[in-house]
């Protein structure tokens, strides 16, 4: 273990020692984030390059920031490149983005030598993922379906697919309706939720028992997965 006085050594002048041990410490602690990210993750699959800037991004900023040190001129000069490079990445999930500020802040701390911060804070923002993921609040309708198909325009059609909807469903949201074949036939959009004692494939094949019913098409898709 290293040695208290070593470690409290200037961030101006860091020895060789207190560099390699705050880059040690940021990649440990990158990896223990993505880590509680892919034990805690609901969708249907996470993306490894972002696994990966989760890990890298601790090292990159305590290297920074050991860089910069106590030089205002050097900080301008770094904000100033480091602007230029465009970060085109689309975080489409709020929680990533939080696990990303949670990346940059381990590396801060460590890169100015915080090294309490930085652990005790892993420790606090891993305690806050495992609460709620096992929380009530974390707790919501798995799936979700698109429904798509076209019928002939016809009353008694449409209303024995709302039969059919009614039964299978706990909510059937009609989201579009579009003309087919010059308006002779409709094609329906619902997003539907299916009661816990029946299945998609049972709703499917009870659509396709509909004579005029064609283009029948399910799409299955996660509460927290945009698809």
């Amino acid at each position: 273990m290293l040695d208290q006085l070593m470690l409290s050594t200037s961030v101006t002048h860091p020895t060789i020692v207190l560099i390699v041990y705050s880059l040690l410490l940021a990649f440990v602690l990158g990896v223990g984030l993505a880590i509680v990210y892919i034990r805690s993750f609901n969708g249907l699959s996470y993306s490894k390059n972002f696994i990966h800037s989760v890990i890298l991004a601790p090292t990159i900023i305590a290297i920074l920031m050991q860089s910069i040190g106590n030089n205002l001129a050097v900080g301008i000069g770094m904000f100033g490149a480091i602007s230029m490079i465009r970060f085109r990445s689309n975080i489409k999930d709020p929680r990533d983005m939080f696990f990303l500020f949670a990346s940059v802040a381990l590396g801060v701390s460590c890169g100015v030598h915080a090294y309490s911060i930085g652990v005790i804070g892993f420790l606090a923002f891993t305690l806050s993922v495992i609460v709620l993921h096992f929380s009530p609040l974390s707790e919501s309708t798995t799936h979700h379906g698109l429904l798509r198909f076209n019928l002939y325009q016809n009353s008694e059609v449409q209303n024995a697919v709302d039969q059919i909807l009614k039964n299978y469903c706990t909510q059937a949201t009609l989201i579009s309706i579009r003309e087919l074949s010059q308006g002779e036939r409709l094609d329906y959009a619902y997003q539907v939720t299916i009661r816990a004692d029946k299945t998609y494939d049972s709703l499917v094949k009870e659509i396709k028992s509909l004579d005029s019913a064609r283009g029948i098409n399910l799409m299955l898709q996660s509460s927290v997965v945009e698809v």
